[in-house]
């Protein structure tokens, strides 16, 4: 099952239960997550343009969380939406097995490079890293 066809699943589950605020929630990322694809070449969005999709999302209500905790420090929403948008993303490295993972790759490459690293990180661990902090990590590497 695709994660846009288990998004569609879990919003179908949320109208049964009377969840309107996850039927809500579930409605305007799936909404988003559709018109990735469709805009890309009429089609239906992979589970990388996905969670993509749901990063975005993610990134957002993060900012705004960030901002009301200043002003009324209410945020009991956006941390159920974010609850919410992290079920559907993989477990992100941290820095500490970023290090690991780059450490290796220098290890056993010939060619070690920033362009190698992200390529390597990007084919076999996509969705799974933030590529700034990848990117940080690997230039701390690079640099000794």
């Amino acid at each position: 099952m695709s994660l846009l066809e288990t998004l569609k699943k879990d919003q179908m589950d949320a109208r049964r239960a009377k969840d309107g605020v996850t039927v809500t929630l579930l409605s305007t990322l799936i909404g988003e997550a559709v018109k990735v694809g469709k805009d890309a070449a009429n089609r239906d969005s992979t589970d990388d343009e996905v969670i993509r999709t749901i990063k975005k999302f993610i990134n957002n209500c993060e900012d705004t969380r960030t901002h009301l905790v200043a002003f009324s420090g209410d945020t009991g929403h956006l941390d159920r939406e974010l609850a919410l948008y992290n079920r559907y993303v993989p477990k992100q490295l941290s820095e500490q097995a970023l290090e690991v993972i780059i450490l290796t790759m220098k290890q056993t490459s010939d060619t070690f490079d920033m362009k190698n690293i992200m390529a390597a990180l990007k084919s076999q661990y996509a969705g799974t890293y933030d590529g700034k902090l990848a990117s940080a990590v690997a230039n701390r590497i690079l640099k000794g």
